[in-house]
């Protein structure tokens, strides 16, 4: 299938989940929210609704889950942060926190183990230099 994929927008963050069914994509501005949606039928479900920007989704490799980046402060505050949020890729489940860091730093998720147990994220929470960091998950 080649064409477009949902309709023009403010598109950020995107990542095709692993059975190639799916897009998982930040759009908006000023504040980004994630939505899926399904490649052969154009349907959209939006995952996030407001409350700051949720970017850099990743797909866990079972494509159940999502992790992603979420900037709680709102678009030209002075402090923000990030933290690492985890919702159910159908848009059934609240998003949980599943790392949080202090103001003016951040967690941004990159990767998942392969068996999909641990979300791998850029760690900024020290002030040196950023890291890697992974955390355990379950479901």
């Amino acid at each position: 299938m080649a064409g477009a994929l949902g309709p023009r927008d403010a598109y950020g963050d995107l990542a095709i989940s692993p059975d190639d069914r799916r897009v998982a994509v930040s759009t908006g501005n000023p504040e980004q929210d994630l939505w899926t949606f399904e490649i052969s039928s154009d349907r959209a479900k939006r995952l996030t609704f407001g409350g700051g920007s949720h970017i850099a989704p990743v797909w866990s490799p079972d494509g159940r889950r999502i992790a992603f980046g979420w900037r709680k402060a709102r678009i030209g505050e002075a402090r923000a942060d990030f933290g690492l949020f985890i919702p159910g890729a159908e848009g059934t489940e609240e998003a949980k926190a599943i790392a949080e860091h202090p103001l003016q730093t951040s967690a941004l998720p990159l990767d998942w183990s392969p068996a999909g147990k641990y979300p791998l994220y850029l760690d900024r929470s020290r002030p040196a230099a950023a890291g890697l960091s992974a955390v355990g998950v379950s479901g």
